[in-house]
């Protein structure tokens, strides 16, 4: 009989450290997806910053070429503009890496 309360004493304290274990370990998965979600979130919002931030260069690029009158932008002008922009921003990422 004495070994019967020992062994379910033991089964209890086991099933106490699983649920110990398994609420840290739910704790911690939680908190991995919320860290994932977050990080997410703030890409697409640094993203759709950077894609503001280009349109906006754009404009205002478009704007002084009408402002020296300029009148139609050509397609040529357009592509030079828009590669040098490229090569300042691969500069840029390039810098980052290193």
């Amino acid at each position: 009989m004495a070994h019967n309360k020992k062994r379910k004493a033991e089964a209890n304290g086991l099933d106490e450290m699983d649920r110990a274990l398994y609420t840290t370990f739910r704790t911690a998965a939680n908190s991995i997806s919320a860290l994932y979600t977050s990080s997410l979130s703030l890409q697409k919002r640094a993203f759709n910053s950077g894609a503001r931030h280009t349109t906006e260069k754009l404009l205002q690029w478009a704007i002084s070429q009408a402002e020296c009158g300029e009148g139609a932008i050509s397609t040529h002008d357009l592509v030079s503009a828009l590669q040098a922009e490229l090569v300042v921003l691969e500069g840029e990422d390039a810098c980052l890496v290193a």
